[in-house]
This record gives C-alpha cells, structure tokens and sequence, in this order.
C-alpha cells in the first residue's frame, strides 16, 4: 500500500473525494485546519509549483512524440501559440500578396484579377468593387517575418524541452519540501483560529500499482499531496488477494483475524483443511449432499449471496468426502443400508480407525503449517527461525513415525532416526533463538524443548474432530429410531414417521453445522 495526504481547500473537499472514489484510494480519513496569510501564501506556491509541472512534463511529453516522428510539431500548448501567430500573419500576407514585391508587377490570379487606378489626390472614384487596402509591408517582408518566427518557435521549444527535463525533478522535489513545511505548519497551528479559510487534510490508501494512475490524475487536481509507502504503524487497510476457492474463505478468516499489514494471508492455506474438517465434524454423507445441494440452489437462484452459497456447496462437498470414510448415511451405515459387496464394505473405516485417522490428519496439518513457517521464514531472509522450524519439523514427523511403528509393529531406519532425532533436536537447540552468544542461545533452546508438550495437546486437539462426527451420527441414529417405532401408531404411524424424519434430521443437520463451523 502507499500512504497519500491530501490538501484540499474545503470549498473543493466534497468534488474531490467523489473523484477519489473513482481513483481507487479507499481508507478516507478527514480533518480541518485553520489557513493564515502564510500558509495560503504557501498553498499558492505550491499550485504554482503544480501548474508549471504540468505544463513542462506536457512539453517534455510533446517534444519526445515529436523526436519520434521525425521533427514534427512539440507541445499542445505551443501549437495553439504558433497556430495563432500563423493564423495572423497569413492574413497580412494574404493582404500583401495583390500588391506584390517592389519587384513584382501586378496581375491575375486564380481567383482575382488586381488593378491600379491612377486619379487625382481628393477625386471620388466609383466602382462597384471592394477596394483593397494598400498593406504597409510587401509579401516578401511578411513572409521572411513568418520565417524568422517559426525559426524563433522552434528554438524556444527546444529550450523549454531542455527545461523540462532538468527541471520538473527539482520542481517536484520544492513541491514536496513546501508541502512538508506547510503540513507541519498546520500541524502547529491546529489549535489557533487564523481565518475564516481553511482546509481539509486527508488521509488515504491505494495499492502500489495503482500509483502511475493515480498520480498522473492528481496532477490536474487542486490538491497538494505527499506519497509514501505505507508503514505498519500507518494501519494501512488490507487487500486480500486469493484464488476463486480461497476467496470463498475470507469470511470465515474475518470472524477471527484479518492478517496485519506485515503478516503473509494464510486464507488459501487453511481453506482446504476448514472444508476436509468441516466435514469431519459433521460426519454424515446425506447432510453433504443436502449441503451441496443448498449451495448450488443459492449460488444459481439467489445471485446477491453467491459467494456465500458457493463457500456452502464446498463445505458440503467437503461433507460428503469425509464420512464416506465411515460410510455414515442419515444416521445409518451405506453397507448396511444398501447391498454393498463385502470387499467394498470392508474398506469402510470403523469408529476406532476413524479416531486415530482424526489425529493423524491433525499431525499432516501440524507439520504442514511449520512447513509453511520455514517457507515465509526463508522469504522473508529470516534463516535462523527457518532451519528451527525445520528442526521442529522433523522431530514431530519422527515421533509420530516412532509411535505409530510401536501401534503398527514396524520398525524406524535408523537413517530417519539420525534426521528426525538427532538432525531435528540440534537444529532447534542452535536456532531456536537469532542471539550470537551460544550459551545464551543454547540456553533458549532447551527451554524451548517445552513447546514440545504444546505441541502434543494440539495433536490430542484434533480429536474432538473425530468426536463431533461421531456424535452427529449417533444423534441421526436416535432420530431415525424414534421415527421407526412411531411407525407402529395405527393410521397416523407413517405420516408421524415422516415428520420426525424431517423434523429430526434437520435439528441435528443445524446442530452439527454450529460444532463444525466453529471448532475447525
């Protein structure tokens, strides 16, 4: 972002940000100041400053078309100039031309034939002609004028191109010292009242490639600015920038934490585990594909909230991939429900593979996210927190290795020992801390070894994944029992039945939906 301070004259404040609007700086803030013979003495200079800018970079622009085009007219302004000057001298060379040189002898035309009548001094002649007027130069005089100016044009021209381009940076640069004084002038002067005048000082915000265009609009307002690149301390407004999946996310990350104007954007990193995890805790394939069905329902039929119902259709995608894992369906088992060959039924997970697959997905994004720590850390040419993070890396993957081999009856090469261990624990111990004293730093790196039981709560952590969807099922399993047994009510069993299935299935469907939006 690049941070923009305007000075506007307040009868100009309203007009002006209209056209910010359209400029693209966002982030408007407002204030009034007073304006003394001084400051307005200041503010004058400055537009002064501003104008012949203006004017010498549309010279500077014109002179180069014209190098371009092989010596062909320079600045706008100047061609009106000379065009008038012409405009002029053609028409007293137009009013020479009938009288000739003293050399030329009078004659036709091809239009006109001229003549001379000699009569006495005071006689009253009469034709039904306009009589010419005599011109007080000939035509050759005239046009070695026209010659002598255009020779004169073309060398100012290339004076004032000269000036322009020596001229418009120190032009600039007085403008932004003027601007500089007058802001801290204001700035002292804010509490005193000095004129009926004042002015509005406005803050704002633009992205960094919309600054050419910016600028170049800014340089016809009347306005006075100073452009800098924004700065943390500034609270500079944020612009997330992701791809169409995770744009669908940026809702969700604004109930929690907008990133700082420092920070890297994590929306499009943790969008894919929120869907997976979503789904997880929801833990039933026919609320998915209700789910998805809403979304697509509201992404094609209510146009005002499509994002919303495309983020829906994703989270019920997300919702229909996981519990078919378990193979939950309304409540129900898929291969208990329907005829389903025993090779297929059996890849469907049970409750306890699907408790350990809950914490195992929690280690994948545990390690995925140091992963990404040491990949922002090396961006950001941060080397000691990037090889620490490794080290913390490697040692949760060969923990996790070394506990599931004891689960499994596998065994760890050694090879991964060595890395994971030994490669792991040296790391975090040497760059767990940017200090160049080694015994201090050392010292930190034990100390950090504690992380070590944060590390394994977050991991337990994941289990109410496993929890939530096991729960949901078990919530559609009582509905679908009650609606069964009121089945057997004579008459009215089945329409009673139907209702509870409704009715029931939707309670927990909203229900599970509130634990799977908020504990991902």
């Amino acid at each position: 972002m690049t941070k923009y301070t305007f000075v506007v004259m307040n009868s100009e404040v309203e007009t002006f940000l209209a056209r910010l609007q359209e400029l693209g700086v966002v982030d408007i803030t407002r204030s009034s100041r007073p304006v003394d013979a001084s400051s307005k003495a200041q503010f004058e200079l400055i537009e002064h400053c501003r104008r012949r800018i203006g004017q010498l970079a549309l010279l500077k622009a014109a002179d180069e078309k014209a190098a371009a085009e092989a010596g062909k007219a320079a600045d706008s302004a100047a061609k009106a100039d000379a065009a008038g000057a012409n405009a002029v001298a053609e028409l007293i060379a137009s009013a020479a031309a009938p009288s000739g040189s003293v050399k030329s002898q009078l004659g036709a035309t091809e239009k006109n034939i001229y003549f001379v009548v000699l009569a006495q001094e005071g006689e009253k002649l009469s034709f039904p002609l306009q009589e010419v007027q005599f011109p007080q130069r000939d035509a050759d005089a005239v046009m070695l004028s026209l010659k002598q100016l255009a020779d004169d044009l073309a060398r100012t021209n290339a004076e004032l191109s000269a000036i322009a381009a020596d001229h418009i940076p120190q032009l600039k640069a007085f403008r932004e010292e003027a601007m500089s004084k007058v802001d801290l002038y204001l700035a002292q002067k804010g509490g005193e009242t000095c004129a009926e005048e004042s002015v509005a000082v406005l803050e704002g915000f633009s992205l960094v490639e919309n600054d050419s265009s910016l600028q170049a609009a800014l340089e016809n307002e009347p306005v006075y600015y100073i452009n800098e690149a924004a700065k943390v301390e500034d609270n500079p407004p944020i612009a997330l920038k992701n791809n169409f999946f995770g744009k669908l996310y940026e809702p969700i990350g604004e109930l929690y934490m907008f990133p700082r104007y420092n920070e890297h954007d994590l929306t499009s990193y943790f969008a894919p585990f929120y869907m997976l995890f979503f789904g997880l805790c929801m833990g039933d394939v026919g609320y998915g594909i209700v789910l998805l069905l809403l979304g697509l329902f509201v992404t094609f039929k209510m146009k005002q909230f499509a994002s919303y119902g495309k983020l829906v259709a994703w989270l019920g995608f997300g919702t229909i991939i996981m519990p078919l894992l378990g193979g939950t369906f309304f409540g129900g088992k898929l291969y208990e429900m329907f005829p389903i060959p025993e090779n297929i039924a059996s890849l469907f997970f049970s409750d306890l593979k699907m408790f350990w697959f809950a914490i195992i997905f929690g280690i994948v994004q545990i390690i995925f996210a140091r992963f990404l720590k040491v990949c922002f850390a090396i961006s950001d040419k941060n080397y000691t927190t990037a090889l620490g993070e490794t080290g913390w890396m490697l040692l949760i993957i060969w923990c996790s290795l070394t506990y599931a081999s004891m689960e499994a009856g596998f065994e760890v090469p050694a090879i991964v020992t060595y890395i994971g261990a030994y490669g792991g624990l040296g790391l975090i111990l040497l760059f767990s801390s940017n200090t160049r004293n080694i015994f201090v730093r050392l010292f930190k790196g034990v100390s950090s070894l504690y992380d070590i039981t944060g590390v394994f709560g977050d991991v337990l952590s994941y289990i109410r994944l496993f929890g939530l969807g096991t729960a949901g099922g078990i919530l559609g399993l009582v509905v679908n029992s009650v609606a069964m047994q009121m089945s057997g009510i004579p008459y009215l069993g089945w329409v009673l039945t139907v209702i509870m299935l409704l009715f029931g299935h939707t309670a927990v469907l909203m229900l599970s939906a509130l634990g799977a939006f908020v504990h991902p």
